[in-house]
């Protein structure tokens, strides 16, 4: 068997050239020095995707505000048509947050109109009460419109995906 040799410092390109019997013979302080040289990177890239987002959503907030203003909403996917030959697709979350009060008097009404009230809301503990967003999507308009009140929609954070267009 021939002797193997390893570099002092090994890096992930080395890494990805070694053989098995190489791999086999890596220090536990190279794959520390390699661990941390990994976390160092996954920082820097962190800070870099939130610096991107930073500045496209200072660039396309305008347009975005316009798009789903003239969609007639605040939340979902709009695109956006940039004039310099670029498609932007804006996609705003939606925040639901319930008035607890109010659920817990929906919630003892129904009770005491003998129907069940956890096919509508969820009691977590005797003062966190709950809607399944989908469900209240999917009720039909009477009851939803009777738990309208108790609903907050605000628009949530915005992202952004850029491409080119299509000629």
């Amino acid at each position: 068997m021939e002797k193997v040799t390893l570099p002092n410092r090994i890096d992930f390109d080395a890494l990805r050239q070694m053989k098995d019997d190489q791999i086999a013979l890596v220090s536990p302080e190279s794959l520390l020095l390699l661990q941390e040289d990994l976390a160092e990177r996954k920082e820097s890239l962190s800070v870099d995707a939130k610096l991107l987002q930073t500045v496209t959503e200072r660039r396309f907030r305008n347009l975005a505000t316009f798009a789903y203003k003239a969609a007639g909403t605040d939340t979902g996917t709009v695109d956006l048509l940039d004039k310099d030959g670029f498609v932007v697709k804006c996609a705003r979350a939606k925040n639901v947050t319930w008035d607890q009060a109010q659920l817990k008097d929906l919630f003892e009404k129904i009770k005491l109109a003998g129907d069940d009230p956890a096919v509508y809301i969820v009691c977590e503990t005797s003062t966190v009460y709950k809607v399944n967003e989908i469900a209240f999507k999917n009720w039909p308009p009477a009851i939803q419109k009777a738990f309208a009140p108790a609903r907050t929609v605000t628009p949530g954070s915005s992202t952004y995906q850029i491409k080119r267009k299509k000629d």
